[in-house]
């Protein structure tokens, strides 16, 4: 969490509580002040603790915590799905029942990703025969991560994403980017009906792009298909 959006948040809630800051001007006693401090300390130890909670489940699938950027650039954003799923480590349970040369991995978002150019040929929205294979592979295995022993799921919702690099016009990126998501729903669906209530896809051209740690463009990584599973 940010220091300027917990010290909002925080001051939202003082607010509504009908505390003053010590340094507001008034004739408040000095009882009040001393009150005052020791709220704002103990708010600041529970924000503190909170935040550590927080970057402990982040860390524990690879995901880093956004640090304040300059207005003119992209800060890489986590979604809600992956949030909410921060107990659980999808990753693992998956590698349990796939063979150990499966073709996935965690994008910077948590999210599961899958190699486009092992799917797809170059600017094909198809599936090819080598990426029917490589996706039937992976997803019998995540088929198995995400039920219960009685058969029932886990998940309410699996949306499958497609990711683009940053090459070409945004507009056709989106559309390729939603063809091979509605191409790998489609064949997940084939192969496992039972997840066609759950199945959704969506296209986000070059909206989250890879970053390397000298903050470029990982290009061939940001080229990708992603399971978020809510």
């Amino acid at each position: 969490m940010r220091k300027s959006a917990s010290i909002l948040v925080f001051s939202a809630l003082a607010a509504s509580l009908g505390l003053t800051a010590c340094t507001s001007a008034g004739s408040g006693s000095s009882s009040q002040a001393t009150a005052s401090v020791t709220t704002t300390e103990a708010a600041t130890e529970s924000e503190t603790a909170q935040e550590e909670t927080v970057a402990n489940k982040l860390s524990s699938i690879n995901i880093e915590i956004p640090t304040v950027k300059a207005a003119n650039e992209t800060v890489p954003k986590v979604s809600l799905a992956t949030l909410a799923a921060l107990d659980f480590d999808w990753y693992d349970e998956i590698k349990k029942y796939a063979p150990d040369d499966s073709n996935f991995t965690t994008d910077d978002r948590g999210a599961i990703a899958m190699d486009a150019t092992v799917l797809f040929d170059v600017d094909s929205s198809t599936l090819s025969d080598k990426g029917k294979e490589e996706l039937k592979t992976f997803f019998d295995a995540y088929a198995k991560a995400v039920k219960n022993d009685d058969g029932s799921l886990k998940v309410k919702k699996i949306t499958v994403e497609g990711h683009t690099d940053t090459d070409g016009e945004y507009d056709y990126n989106l559309k390729l980017s939603e063809e091979r998501a509605k191409s790998v729903m489609d064949y997940c669906n084939e192969i496992h009906p039972e997840f066609k209530d759950i199945l959704t896809s969506k296209g986000c051209s070059y909206d989250y792009p890879v970053k390397k740690a000298d903050g470029s463009v990982d290009k061939a990584a940001s080229r990708r298909v992603c399971f978020v599973a809510e």
